[in-house]
């Protein structure tokens, strides 16, 4: 199969053709990471001209013109660890929960990626690596907890890759090293249905709302107004009713932003 990539400058965003159909496992990870494909063209797929996303397009041609397999691709946060970028809101905070029989455990990092998909997915490889226990839920927090992300910043609660796609060493909570160990485990995630529609209703909200956050943080990157405070107090604000545990409340508080 020969892969094409391309920088659509029109559109500042990253294209990747396929010369054949691609199988179903990669188009619901392709998905799942937030590239769409073009009206009735799944050879065809697109993204936003974003770090994370162009370096994930040319290993993924790389990966499949050489025949290795696409599932072992690392995917890189787009900024370094920094508190620099923490001041920029280059990151998000995100949080686990492990369910035992009786509680529950919580763990909490910070990484330095802005498109909350993207994290989610990054998150997700990271928990297979370390952890011999599948999580329940992964939360992720607005960029507006500045104090809190450098705090985890501080005592190296970091989800970051090196340059040969390996996690750095974390320091994993005294409670949780008991579910702590370097081998894959398989890990909870979304099903999709062939449409690209996921088969659980809150799952697809959940998943509709981070493709909102995403496409603003889009539009507040490239944007050549000097003042994006607007957009960023919208991003928080869906992003903060966002984490509203119950149902109706979050509904109502999305549609009071919206």
């Amino acid at each position: 199969m020969n892969v094409h990539v391309t920088h659509n400058t029109a559109k500042n965003g990253i294209e990747i053709v396929f010369s054949i159909p691609i199988q179903k496992e990669l188009i619901t990870f392709l998905q799942k990471l937030g590239f769409k494909h073009f009206l009735k063209n799944e050879l065809k797929w697109y993204a936003n001209y974003h770090p994370a996303y162009v370096r994930f397009a040319y290993d993924l041609k790389k990966a499949i013109e050489n025949d290795t397999d696409w599932r072992t691709i690392p995917i890189f946060p787009s900024h370094d660890p920094s508190i620099m970028n923490i001041d920029k809101l280059k990151f998000c905070i995100v949080e686990l929960l492990f369910k035992m029989k009786d509680y529950s455990l919580k763990d909490e990092y910070v990484i330095f990626e802005n498109y909350k998909r993207i994290a989610n997915v990054i998150t997700e490889k990271f928990v297979s690596k370390h952890f011999n226990k599948p999580f329940d839920s992964i939360t992720i927090y607005p960029r507006n907890y500045k104090t809190k992300a450098k705090d985890l910043f501080d005592i190296g609660a970091v989800i970051h890759v090196d340059a040969n796609g390996q996690f750095l060493p974390v320091e994993i909570p005294f409670n949780l090293c008991d579910y702590s160990e370097d081998h894959t485990v398989i890990n909870k995630t979304l099903d999709f249905e062939e449409t690209g529609i996921l088969e659980d209703q809150k799952d697809f909200d959940t998943l509709l709302i981070l493709e909102v956050i995403d496409k603003l943080v889009a539009i507040e990157q490239t944007t050549r107004v000097k003042d994006t405070r607007l957009i960023q107090t919208l991003i928080t604000e869906i992003e903060e009713a966002s984490t509203l545990n119950f149902d109706i409340l979050r509904m109502e508080k999305l549609k009071q932003v919206i």
